[in-house]
């Protein structure tokens, strides 16, 4: 790859989740169809026209933490990086293997694997954030030819100490300690944890190419 410095998605697709106050300055419906086309809403809500983007810039190669840049989130929060195990039977579109009880199985796998922490950004007045996973990150390039998709969950206010978080960071890309089972499984252990001071406001999911 000739490039050094490549966007690897822009105006990445970014989910919210329901309870998020939108910023004050309100985005245009004229603004919101040249910027996201194809848009479509997964939850019908009163802050359909404040919708945050990102975009996620790296460097090559995937050994240092891409930069991830978010737009209209105003309020402080934490991000956590997940993806599937490495070259392992969970990448995306596969099925979840059926067990002795021949129950949960047929599905698809949903990630699960913490690659990356950053305990607190502040963003400027303007709803605009730039970070980088310095706590924690350890990311391993796919496969030649191949993809693997990769999630940034944002939890505001930020999330404090967890100890399941803490055996996890520094460890390798590989270490058992990183695998939680499935995103769903991490994020009640966060929530657990805040015992409801923190909450989920977004997920801004995007792709690495081998």
């Amino acid at each position: 790859m000739n490039l050094r410095n490549i966007t690897i998605a822009t105006l990445a697709s970014l989910c919210l989740v329901s309870g998020y106050k939108a910023p004050t300055k309100r985005l245009t419906t004229t603004l919101l169809s040249r910027l996201m086309p194809n848009w479509t809403p997964r939850h019908q809500a009163n802050f359909a026209l404040y919708v945050p983007t990102c975009s996620v810039v790296k460097s090559y190669p995937y050994s240092t933490s891409p930069t991830i840049r978010v737009y209209g989130i105003t309020k402080n929060y934490s991000a956590v990086l997940t993806g599937y195990p490495v070259n392992s039977s969970m990448d995306p579109g596969k099925q979840v293997p059926c067990g002795k009880n021949k129950r949960n199985c047929g599905g698809l796998q949903n990630r699960g694997v913490l690659y990356g922490w950053t305990d607190k950004v502040r963003p400027a007045l303007t709803g605009r954030s730039s970070f980088v996973f310095y706590t924690d990150y350890t990311l391993q390039k796919p496969k030649e030819g191949s993809s693997a998709e990769y999630c940034v969950h944002i939890y505001s206010p930020p999330v404090g100490k967890i100890e399941a978080i803490n055996r996890a960071i520094g460890a390798g890309a590989r270490d058992p300690s990183r695998n939680f089972g499935s995103d769903e499984r991490l994020e009640r252990i966060i929530l657990g944890a805040s015992k409801g001071k923190t909450k989920k406001i977004a997920a801004c999911c995007f792709l690495l190419h081998g």
